[in-house]
């Protein structure tokens, strides 16, 4: 496929205010409700993992460790 056919084969975002002031059966989309999202695998670890990375910095910030080297 060439790079002109999949560029014309991608789906271009419509404006959101039409050109033409007489086409009004333009909509924008709504946003998926949230309960969709909430049981997605991916965002609960992301919030897991942001967790454990914030925990992870408290004890490094109450318990420095101690290098003697530095």
């Amino acid at each position: 496929m060439t790079h002109k056919a999949f560029y014309m084969r991608k789906v271009r975002p419509q404006p959101l205010r039409s050109r033409h002031p007489g086409n009004v059966s333009f909509k924008p989309m709504k946003a998926a409700p949230l309960r969709e999202h909430i049981h997605d695998e991916s965002v609960i670890d992301a919030h897991e993992l942001n967790n454990e990375f914030i925990a992870s910095l408290q004890r490094l910030t109450t318990h420095p460790p101690t290098h003697s080297s530095l």
